[in-house]
């Protein structure tokens, strides 16, 4: 089983809902929602940021990344910024994020 299918199950169990609760939050298919439950996929960008919306955790925590669930409204706030970005002012938000990064290692 995977972190994702884990804590997929955790998030549903934790907002008392159901797989068909949470297709019919998020539009996912229940078919889809399936396959993430039972490890056949993992969802895209999109379709994870209406998950974690939907179950209330952060999309980074059901990834599997050591975070609190809930995430911080910082968090959410610049995943959904992310999304509506395209490739290139990704990779310009990235470059810039590293340049944050360095410059606070060296000043601290």
């Amino acid at each position: 089983m995977t972190i994702f299918q884990k804590r997929l199950d955790e998030a549903l169990k934790m907002a008392d809902m159901t797989p068909a609760d949470l297709s019919r939050k998020t539009g996912i298919s229940p078919s889809v929602i399936s396959y993430y439950r039972h490890g056949t996929n993992e969802p895209k960008s999109k379709q994870l940021y209406a998950i974690a919306t939907a179950l209330n955790v952060s999309p980074s925590w059901l990834m599997g990344y050591d975070i609190p669930e809930n995430g911080s409204e910082l968090d959410s706030a610049l995943s959904a910024l992310w999304q509506s970005l395209n490739d290139s002012q990704k990779r310009q938000a990235l470059d810039y994020i590293r340049f944050l990064a360095v410059n606070q290692k060296s000043s601290t």
